[in-house]
C-alpha cells in the first residue's frame, strides 16, 4: 500500500518534471493522477467483484456471469482505446493528442466528470506560434513514464488518494503562491477535519455546515453518519470538485452537495 510519504515523493517528482513548463502544476498533476487512478482501478474492480461472487456462491463465475460482472463492476466508464496503457504506448509525437482525446472521451461518457478529468488541454498549441505543443511531448512522455511505475488501484492506494494528493500539493505550494502566507490559511489539515468530525459526532439525518468549502474531506470522513452538507461560498475548482464527485460516486449511503465550479475564484486564491 502506497504511503502518504511515497505519494508525496511521487507528486514532488512530477512537479520537478513540470518545473518552468506550466504555470499550474496542481491541475496538470491531479488530472494525470486521476486518469491513471481510473485506469488502474478498472481491472481491480472486476477482480474484486469476482472475489465477492466466489465468497457468495462458493464457486468461480462462468463466462456469461463473468461478462455480466465486468459490465457492472465499474464506478466510471472508460471507452475502448482510452486507458492509461493506450496513452503510454503511443509514440511521443502522438502522446499529447492521444491523452487529450482519452480524457475528453471519459468526460463525455461520465457527465459528473465533465470539466474535471478533462480540465487540462493536453494538446494545446504553444502560445508562441511555433507550431509545437504547450507541453512538449518529451516532457509529457517523461511525466507519464515517471507515474507509470506507481500502481493506484484500491489494492495499493487509499480510496482518498486524490484527497491526499490535493492536500499535499496545496500545502507544498501555498506559501509560494501567497507570498509567504502560511498554507493553513488556504486548506484545512486532515487532522483538524478528523478532530472536528469526532467532536461534533454527526448523526444520520443531520447536516454539517461547512462555510469555507475549500475542501471536501469532511464530507468523506463524516459520510457514514450524515446526510447532505450545506455550504455557502463558491470555492472549488478542478481538484476539490473532482475529489468530492469521485467519493460521492463511490458512496451508496449518503448524498454530497455538488461543488460549484469557480476556477477564476480558485486561481485568484492561488490554489
Amino acid at each position: 500500500m502506497i504511503t502518504k510519504q511515497q505519494l508525496g515523493n511521487t507528486l514532488w517528482g512530477m512537479a520537478e518534471i513540470l518545473y518552468d513548463k506550466v504555470e499550474d502544476y496542481k491541475t496538470y498533476i491531479l488530472s494525470l493522477l486521476f486518469f491513471k487512478r481510473l485506469s488502474d482501478n478498472w481491472a481491480w474492480e472486476i477482480d474484486a467483484k469476482v472475489r465477492q461472487f466466489v465468497a457468495d456462491h462458493g464457486k468461480q463465475p462462468n463466462a456469461k456471469q463473468r461478462d455480466r460482472i465486468a459490465a457492472e463492476a465499474h464506478d466510471f466508464a472508460i471507452p475502448e482505446g482510452c486507458f492509461w496503457a493506450d496513452v503510454k504506448n503511443a509514440s511521443p509525437n502522438e502522446k499529447n493528442e492521444k491523452l487529450d482525446k482519452a480524457v475528453k472521451a471519459i468526460g463525455e461518457n461520465n457527465p459528473p466528470l465533465r470539466g474535471i478529468i478533462d480540465a487540462v488541454q493536453w494538446n494545446a498549441p504553444a502560445p508562441d506560434g511555433s507550431g509545437g505543443k504547450r507541453l512538449h511531448p518529451e516532457v509529457l512522455t517523461n511525466l507519464i513514464n515517471y507515474l507509470d511505475v506507481v500502481t493506484l488501484d484500491n489494492g495499493n492506494a487509499s480510496v482518498d488518494i486524490l484527497g491526499d494528493a490535493y492536500e499535499y500539493l496545496i500545502k507544498k505550494f501555498a506559501d509560494e503562491n501567497k507570498g509567504g502566507k502560511v498554507a493553513g490559511q488556504f486548506y484545512t489539515p486532515g487532522e483538524v477535519v478528523g478532530l472536528m468530525v469526532r467532536t461534533i459526532k454527526p448523526k444520520a439525518g443531520e447536516e454539517v455546515y461547512d462555510p469555507s468549502r475549500v475542501r471536501g474531506f469532511a464530507r468523506v470522513v463524516a459520510h457514514p453518519h450524515q446526510r447532505p452538507l450545506k455550504t455557502t461560498r463558491r470555492v472549488s475548482g478542478y481538484s476539490c470538485e473532482a475529489i468530492c464527485r469521485t467519493m460521492r460516486k463511490r458512496s451508496d449511503n449518503w448524498t454530497a452537495t455538488q461543488y460549484l465550479k469557480n476556477l477564476a475564484d480558485t486561481e485568484s486564491r492561488g490554489l
